[in-house]
């Protein structure tokens, strides 16, 4: 079955499986001062998607390092529309959380081995009531 890895592997690819340069972080006042423009200057709620890759993994970096992904399965439209609806226990759904957890284990084993389990990058584990999966993003 295919799923949207593209996302993943592209998340995979901005934080922390490229080697990053560590006197690259924005400071936490570099992060606050552009949120607080970005709201001044929309008169609206701040959206992480203003960012770009360098501000989210600073932001990232200076705190838990958790990220929220959303996922749902191929062909799957109108997500907002319909998220009420969804049964997380359905298979297809199941099957998509599932191919998104093991591709983001196989990329995490592939570059750091074992010293990563699966409950330190997913610490909240797989049981949610929405298409969303919680990932530590490591570096």
């Amino acid at each position: 079955m295919r799923i949207l890895l593209i996302v993943c592997l592209l998340l995979f690819t901005k934080f922390g499986f490229t080697q990053k340069d560590q006197n690259t972080i924005l400071s936490k006042q570099t992060i606050n001062t552009f949120i607080e423009e970005k709201i001044r200057e929309t008169d609206a709620v701040f959206h992480w998607n203003y960012a770009d890759d360098l501000m989210l993994w600073s932001a990232a970096m200076h705190s838990d390092s958790l990220f929220s992904i959303g996922y749902q399965p191929v062909g799957f439209q109108n997500i907002n529309a319909s998220m009420h609806q969804i049964d997380m226990e359905a298979s297809l759904w199941q099957s998509t959380r599932d191919n998104l957890m093991n591709q983001i284990l196989q990329l995490t084993k592939a570059k750091y081995g074992s010293r990563y389990s699966s409950s330190y990058l997913m610490p909240f584990g797989k049981k949610q009531n929405l298409p969303y999966l919680n990932i530590r993003i490591l570096d």
